[in-house]
């Protein structure tokens, strides 16, 4: 498999640092970054800062810097390998076992559970006083459950309104 070539732009223009001095006059500063592209890998060669002041008077005030980015000599380069060589890639790889592999078959079955009940209302929970043998109703379960069909098809009338307005797009009114 041939190697990646790298492509891209030579130069790229940094962030443009704008300040307003006590006297009034702006300073803006540039900095344009060079790049070298060879076979895959990417150098950058130079940063060149460019202050440029503008006076009060409407004078211009112009300086330019450049930091050249050293480049390392081809003898000089450590190989991944030699830097850490208990890393996992520099590893040598040994023969796997020889042998059967041993296999299993296992059969597996599933039993669909009844986590929600059989679809029918719980009991009424009911109260019984003890001593004096009268029974009250805590929670009237059968009347909750007459209710639930009803809002069972409010549930699904919005639930498809819901999906309408996402299927479908407003349109916008400009004005």
């Amino acid at each position: 498999m041939p190697e990646p070539t790298v492509t891209g732009p030579s130069q790229i223009q940094g962030p443009e640092k704008s300040t307003t001095n006590p006297d009034g006059s702006r300073t803006v500063e540039r900095t344009t970054y060079n790049f070298q592209t060879a076979g895959n890998t990417i150098n950058n060669t130079s940063n060149v800062t460019t202050t440029t002041t503008y006076n009060t008077d409407n004078s211009v005030r112009s300086t330019s810097s450049t930091t050249t980015t050293p480049t390392e000599e081809e003898g000089d380069k450590e190989s991944e390998c030699e830097k850490r060589p208990n890393s996992l890639g520099c590893q040598e790889l040994d023969e796997p076992p020889s042998g059967e592999i041993p296999r299993e078959t296992k059969t597996i079955t599933y039993a669909e559970e009844s986590v929600f009940g059989g679809g029918s209302c719980p009991s009424d929970k009911q109260w019984s006083s003890g001593t004096l043998g009268h029974s009250y109703k805590l929670v009237d379960w059968t009347t909750l459950c007459g209710y639930a069909l009803p809002a069972r098809a409010l549930v699904i009338l919005l639930a498809i309104f819901a999906a309408f307005l996402i299927v479908m797009p407003g349109k916008e009114v400009r004005t």
